[in-house]
């Protein structure tokens, strides 16, 4: 077996090898870079299989495994391309989520604003409603008016000067 068969997708092999094999110890598939031709031996001989039914039943079982990462390969590899596809998912959802609540605060602060002209105008043409009362209550009882402002002023005086 080539080292190039034995890669990041090992894990899974060595996992489907125990499954299928039960006798099969992790001892027995321990792979160490550079030994490939020992582990093939191990397994030869546990499994009494020759090199080449070895080498076709790991080929056999490296393409069961599901090409997460579009290689062919799992192992470290998938992981990172499901985070990256993952992180990106979550990107964009994020995106959008921020982008509606903006849209939504944005409608309300129009609608609120809108509302505060609606009372502000109401306040200013009942203020100019009173001022124009009370202008015509003081033209038509001046002697009143000018007793009124003076025993408030009097009052006012008293108080402020406690």
């Amino acid at each position: 077996m080539t080292q190039f068969a034995i890669d990041g997708s090992w894990n899974q092999i060595r996992g489907k090898l125990q499954q299928q094999f039960g006798q099969l110890t992790d001892d027995d598939l321990l792979f160490v870079e550079g030994k490939g031709d020992e582990l093939l031996g191990r397994l030869q001989s546990k499994l009494g299989m020759s090199a080449d039914e070895i080498n076709d039943l790991l080929k056999k079982l490296k393409g069961e495994l599901p090409a997460a990462n579009g290689n062919g390969r799992g192992g470290p590899g998938s992981m990172k391309a499901a985070a990256t596809r993952f992180a990106d998912d979550f990107k964009s959802k994020a995106i959008e989520v921020v982008d509606d609540l903006g849209h939504s605060v944005t409608a309300k602060a129009e609608k609120f604003k809108g509302q505060a002209g609606g009372v502000y105008d109401q306040a200013r043409q009942q203020a100019r409603t009173l001022h124009g009362d009370a202008e015509e209550y003081v033209r038509r009882n001046p002697r009143q008016a000018l007793l009124t402002a003076i025993g408030v002023g009097f009052i006012a005086g008293l108080l402020i000067r406690r």
